[in-house]
């Protein structure tokens, strides 16, 4: 594997591996956990050498090969979510919903929407499995799918 190709690899999984830091102990380098579970997957050589020559212990090696393969199984999960609708940069669908409620009082006509009853806007991400990645509940009835989505977190513009 070339250099850039592990940083590019180490650039994407990266972020599901890493671990905080403790007051216990410094946490091992993703980078580290990363070329460990490579090397592991590559060889054919058992957790007990790898745990030798890395000066780490075989429990230790064992979940850092566990969660390192269940993030890059994320990381492909997610690839493949794209690719299954064929719409290689979409994260989600995005849809509001007005969800009926009683009158608040003295709210006026925020609550009051175009389908003339009183609503709080829920605005959802969905994945292409149908799972909530995102959700912002509690926008103004009177609001329309725009306002309430320049308003919600993933629809901001910075």
């Amino acid at each position: 594997m070339s250099p850039e190709r592990f940083k590019h690899l180490l650039t994407l999984v990266g972020p599901l591996i890493t671990k905080k830091t403790t007051k216990m102990r410094e946490p091992i380098s993703v980078a580290e956990r990363l070329t460990l579970t490579l090397r592991m997957l590559t060889s054919e050589d058992d957790q007990q050498p790898l745990a030798f020559s890395y000066c780490l212990g075989r429990t230790t090696v064992s979940h850092i090969l566990r969660e390192t393969c269940i993030g890059v199984g994320e990381l492909n999960r997610r690839r493949l979510d794209r690719i299954l609708w064929n719409l290689p940069h979409c994260l989600g669908a995005t849809n509001g919903k007005h969800v009926n409620m009683k009158c608040p009082n003295n709210s006026g006509s925020l609550y009051y929407n175009y389908k003339s009853f009183l609503s709080l806007v829920l605005m959802a991400i969905c994945d292409s499995h149908y799972n909530f990645t995102l959700v912002d509940i509690g926008d103004y009835g009177s609001s329309n799918d725009s306002g309430v989505l320049s308003h919600f977190i993933y629809g901001k513009s910075h």
